[in-house]
């Protein structure tokens, strides 16, 4: 985004200090209720419903830059998501651009559900005709808290969602929330160290492999960028994404 608009950074940022002000002033809450579309009032002294919120709208514009693709007028582009938040005919204030992109990126028909006791209930369901499990939601949720981590958090000061609005703990709550106790940062750790020994991490053992990644993909850091040995290659492509 940095690289797209500065001043797509700049609104995200201030939007973002907006929303957490609101968050302790009387109504302030009922205001984020309206302005992203949650499918139930947000409570903000529920501090995991509250990570929840500041996740889910950074996790609409993860998908912009994830997704990316050349055409403007696509709704999950880089592009259309900085224009629409650096431009004033899409809201007056930052945090109505913001909220605006995150109901166009959603859909008119679409609420957010940031409620984590209604999140939790509707990833256990585990049946064939659950929404999690058709979408294989579920399935990944299980991988990354068991194989993978690949967590996004806001740890760093650096980026404009919110320092410590959606930390590390909110990813293990969800892990031990759906699927038990023992899904907790120990299991996943372990998980993750038998993935890079099963998988050779970044030196995997394979040969007649071309690796392929886009710069604006961030997950292309996890990936092998470097030809380690012959008869395995790497391709940058410059600006662009790699999930077409």
């Amino acid at each position: 985004l940095e690289h797209y608009s500065p001043d797509c950074v700049s609104t995200i940022r201030v939007a973002t200090t907006a929303m957490k002000s609101l968050l302790s002033t009387e109504g302030g809450a009922d205001n984020l209720t309206t302005y992203f579309n949650l499918c139930s009032p947000l409570n903000a002294s529920k501090e995991f419903d509250v990570y929840a919120l500041f996740n889910n709208v950074a996790s609409s514009l993860a998908s912009a830059v994830q997704y990316n693709t050349p055409i403007t007028a696509a709704k999950d582009s880089i592009a259309s998501a900085c224009n629409r938040l650096t431009n004033s005919s899409f809201g007056d204030t930052p945090l109505d651009r913001y909220s605006n992109m995150m109901r166009i990126i959603l859909g008119s028909t679409s609420c957010l559900m940031v409620d984590m006791e209604s999140v939790l209930l509707q990833y256990q369901n585990t049946s064939w005709d659950s929404k999690v499990v058709i979408s294989g939601s579920r399935q990944w949720m299980y991988q990354t808290c068991t194989q993978l981590g690949y967590y996004q958090t806001s740890k760093s000061g650096l980026q404009p969602f919110g320092e410590g609005m959606f930390p590390m703990e909110y990813k293990l709550y969800m892990c031990e929330g759906i699927f038990g106790e023992k899904f907790n940062k120990h299991l996943l750790e372990a998980g993750v160290s038998h993935t890079n020994m099963m998988y050779g991490a970044l030196r995997p053992r394979v040969s007649n492999v071309v690796f392929i990644h886009g710069t604006v993909d961030p997950w292309n850091y996890l990936g092998v960028r470097e030809s380690p040995d012959l008869g395995v290659h790497t391709v940058i492509i410059q600006g662009n994404a790699g999930h077409l």
